[in-house]
C-alpha cells in the first residue's frame, strides 16, 4: 500500500490536494484511496499513534493508497511517524500476508507570505501563528532515504482573490 504524506504549512495546499484526489476515486466506483486528515485528531493524547492506526485499518481492507494530511513541517516529526507506520504494518504483516508499505512525501516549499494570505477564512480559527512560527525544514534524503521514501517538491500557489473572499463569507 502507498502512503502518502502531504507536508507543508498551513494554507499550502494540502487538504486541496488531498480532497481532489479523494473525491476523484470516490466518483469512481471502486476507489481504492482514502484521506486521513490530522485536523480530525487534534486533542488525541498521540496524533501520530492515532494516524498510524487508521492506516493500518485501510491497510486491512483492503485500500491501494492512504494520504495523511496533517501538519508534519520537520524531519523529525516525519521519522517518527515513518517508524510507527513501519512497526505497525510489519505487525499486522506477521499474522498475513506480507505487503509491505511504500511511502512519497508531498512536500510544499517554505511560503509563508501565500499561506497566510490562503489561510484566510479557511477555519473559524486560522492558522496564523502556526503559520509564522512553526518550524520548517525540507525532508532530509537521510530521513527519505531510510525508509526509501520519494519526495515530491510542490509550490504554494496563492489563492486568487475573489476565492479567498468567497471563502470568508462563506459562499464558497
Amino acid at each position: 500500500m502507498l502512503v502518502t504524506i502531504l507536508y507543508g504549512l498551513p494554507g499550502s495546499g494540502k487538504t486541496t490536494y488531498a480532497e481532489s484526489v479523494t473525491n476523484a476515486q470516490k466518483n469512481a466506483r471502486y476507489g481504492k484511496v482514502r484521506m486521513i486528515d490530522g485536523d480530525s485528531y487534534l486533542g488525541k493524547k498521540n496524533m501520530a499513534d492515532a494516524i498510524v492506526e487508521s492506516v493500518c485499518s485501510y491497510k486491512h481492507v483492503g485500500m491501494t493508497e492512504v494520504i495523511v494530511d496533517s501538519l508534519i513541517t520537520t524531519n523529525n516529526h516525519l521519522e517518527i511517524l515513518f517508524s510507527k507506520l513501519v512497526k505497525a504494518s510489519d505487525q499486522y504483516d506477521d499474522r498475513r500476508k506480507k505487503e509491505p508499505l511504500t511511502f512519497q512525501v508531498l512536500c510544499w516549499a517554505e511560503n509563508r507570505e501565500a499561506c497566510l494570505w490562503n489561510d484566510r477564512g479557511r477555519r473559524k480559527v486560522n492558522s496564523k501563528i502556526t503559520i509564522e512560527n512553526a518550524p520548517f525544514e525540507i525532508p532530509s534524503k537521510e530521513v527519505l532515504d531510510k525508509f526509501q521514501a520519494k519526495l515530491i517538491m510542490k509550490d504554494v500557489e496563492k489563492k486568487p482573490g475573489w476565492q479567498v473572499w468567497a471563502r470568508q463569507l462563506r459562499i464558497f
